[in-house]
């Protein structure tokens, strides 16, 4: 089996580079190996699209299963695993045994959530997030070009964006101590935790969205 996020989260909110996922893929289906996707943070909305399995972001690769959670229930416990029907059908079919549990297997409030969560998207709340994503992108990429000697670059997808500190740890680090006295929650991201991460609610507004960035460009200035 090969498993794989489709992008790198607390790696640093990196998108899997294009072509990638498609060759990985290749080599699955070549040795006779399953595909499985970790959605858990990418999953509902997060990244661009409902889930980056089967979306032309991410090469529009289907795997052979998907695991999601967090944003499943908005942070509620319970978790899923969607497979083909290839892939579930290995197991057979029950003949009154469990085939699977889990310590969350089933809960009632668990799944109104899920269920609910799925409403939402349906409702609108994944448009209101692609849209979200875009103008972080958007704001970040003016930051970096305002701040050059601050910010080396931005990255990631949709809600779920990183900003490259100039200074590496030590600036971050400084930088996030920064924003939670100032009433936000960012974390550093990357191997080095040279970047911050900004990974909001998927109801954030924009103004919410400004204000976090017009405290980061106080911080800059402090700490120049």
């Amino acid at each position: 089996r090969a498993m794989r996020g489709c992008g790198q989260g607390r790696g640093g909110d990196r998108p899997a580079p294009p072509g990638w996922l498609r060759s990985l893929r290749r080599l699955c289906d070549r040795h006779n190996m399953l595909l499985i996707y970790d959605e858990v943070f990418t999953g509902f909305g997060r990244a661009g699209a409902l889930f980056q399995a089967g979306s032309e972001l991410a090469d529009g690769v289907v795997p052979d299963l998907l695991c999601l959670g967090k944003g499943l229930t908005s942070g509620f416990p319970l978790s899923c695993c969607i497979g083909t029907p290839a892939a579930m059908g290995a197991w057979g079919l029950s003949k009154g045994e469990a085939l699977h549990t889990s310590t969350y297997l089933g809960h009632p409030l668990g799944c109104a959530a899920g269920l609910a969560m799925i409403e939402l998207m349906d409702q609108g709340l994944l448009k209101r997030a692609n849209e979200l994503g875009e103008y972080m992108g958007t704001t970040l990429e003016a930051l970096v070009l305002k701040h050059p000697t601050k910010f080396s670059g931005h990255r990631g997808r949709g809600c779920m964006r990183a900003l490259e500190v100039v200074g590496g740890v030590a600036m971050s680090l400084k930088l996030m101590r920064g924003m939670l006295e100032s009433g936000f929650i960012v974390f550093p991201a990357g191997e080095a935790a040279d970047a911050l991460s900004f990974t909001p609610p998927l109801t954030m507004t924009t103004a919410q969205w400004d204000a976090a960035l017009s405290a980061l460009e106080e911080l800059v200035h402090k700490y120049s």
